[in-house]
């Protein structure tokens, strides 16, 4: 499995980075901060953001809904969002917007949806991982995976 949480846990073993890439606000094309060339963490305290399920390890839902800017501003939660798809179109109705990876831009565009880089943001970072024990987890293979 490759996903961009990082963090070994719960019996997973993290590989190397895969990919690396410009994290992005994914906001209806409508929004003000649309027509920007880019924005900065701070201006997450201007927008709700969408969230992934509960189910989710913690870290995957923050990484992508954080809660706080750096300077402690609060961020809306606006709900959660079940799938990609459910995701975009609430974010083109203007309900909320999401953070994203640059890849978006190239699979994703929709008119409704405009792509804006957060300049500041770490990069988004995925990286395969796996169960190493053999025992499953919820979250990958059943089977051991070997990494070089």
């Amino acid at each position: 499995m490759v996903s961009t949480v990082l963090t070994p846990g719960a019996g997973r073993r993290v590989g190397p980075v895969l990919i690396s890439e410009t994290r992005m606000l994914a906001m209806s094309s409508r929004h003000p901060l649309a027509a920007r060339t880019s924005i900065s963490l701070e201006d997450l305290a201007t927008v709700g953001l969408l969230r992934m399920p509960g189910s989710l390890p913690a870290a995957m839902v923050d990484d992508r809904a954080p809660r706080q800017t750096p300077s402690g501003r609060p961020i809306a939660r606006a709900g959660v969002g079940y799938s990609g798809q459910e995701i975009l179109a609430r974010v083109g109705a203007g309900e909320a917007a999401f953070v994203v990876g640059a890849h978006m831009t190239c699979y994703h565009m929709r008119p409704d949806v405009a792509y804006v880089p957060i300049d500041d943001a770490p990069p988004s970072n995925a990286a395969s991982h796996g169960n190493p024990a053999g025992k499953p987890n919820g979250s990958g293979p059943s089977t051991p995976q070997r990494w070089p």
